[in-house]
């Protein structure tokens, strides 16, 4: 039986260009071994630090990824890709160009027996107001439209200081208790593995037979989830083998 892989947060574009080169090293790598046994990947929000998409335009320094991506998908991989709250405009580029389902909302699907729920998991704090406000202006259509109209120079200059803003209203990386709680009501109310990302902090939590996972980064930590056989686990990419 093929395995189902779930990663987040790359975050793509946030350091210096050597640890980008690397990070993206490190990623490529991951998809390319995945590749003979994977079903699904499922990429839970942040991939890039920010995302514009543009009818003509796509940023060179994220092109290497992309391609692997495109590659794992014409290799008969289902690949799903979570918005996330660096992921401000995302358009039909992925869904047309490298056949990848773009989800804004959780996931609610069976996998092999076991109903699972998959999201990013910003806004669960509900206290915080101003990040509930940034996103409310990010996720405008207006505001979309307007960036498109300006030179994409312009546009990847602002989306890069948005995503600075969105960065600071992110919660604490130490702060899991929401997405705890919020997990226990979804277990209450039928499914049986919950999927988050968002605090950069992996987390494995076993109850009743019940698995909630918060997938943590590819900055530095590199975990990822795999599923295999009914079995859902939290690992660590050491690199192929």
């Amino acid at each position: 039986m093929k395995k189902t892989y779930f990663i987040s947060d790359a975050h793509l574009g946030i350091e210096s260009q050597q640890k980008e080169q690397l990070k993206q090293h490190r990623l490529i790598q991951f998809f390319r071994a995945i590749e003979k046994d994977a079903e699904r990947l499922f990429i839970v929000g942040d991939l890039f630090d920010f995302w514009v998409d543009y009818h003509w335009v796509i940023p060179r320094r994220h092109l290497p990824v992309l391609a692997a991506l495109r590659e794992l998908s014409e290799c008969g991989v289902k690949i799903s890709l979570v918005a996330g709250n660096h992921d401000f405009w995302l358009g039909d580029f992925f869904s047309q160009d490298l056949n990848i389902a773009v989800h804004n909302q959780p996931i609610d699907m069976m996998l092999n027996g076991k109903r699972f729920y998959i999201a990013h998991g910003d806004g669960l704090n509900r206290k915080d107001v101003g990040y509930h406000f940034l996103k409310f202006i990010l996720r405008n259509p207006v505001a979309y439209t307007l960036c498109k109209l300006m030179h994409p120079d312009v546009t990847f200059a602002l989306a890069r200081w948005c995503s600075t803003l969105s960065r600071s209203k992110r919660p604490d990386q130490d702060i899991q208790e929401p997405y705890i709680e919020r997990a226990r009501e979804l277990f209450i109310a039928g499914f049986d593995c919950v999927i988050f990302a968002h605090t950069h902090n992996p987390v494995k939590l076993n109850e009743n037979r019940h698995i909630y996972i918060n997938l943590g980064e590819w900055i530095n930590r590199c975990t990822y989830a795999e599923y295999n056989e009914g079995k859902l686990d939290l690992k660590t990419w050491k690199g192929p083998k």
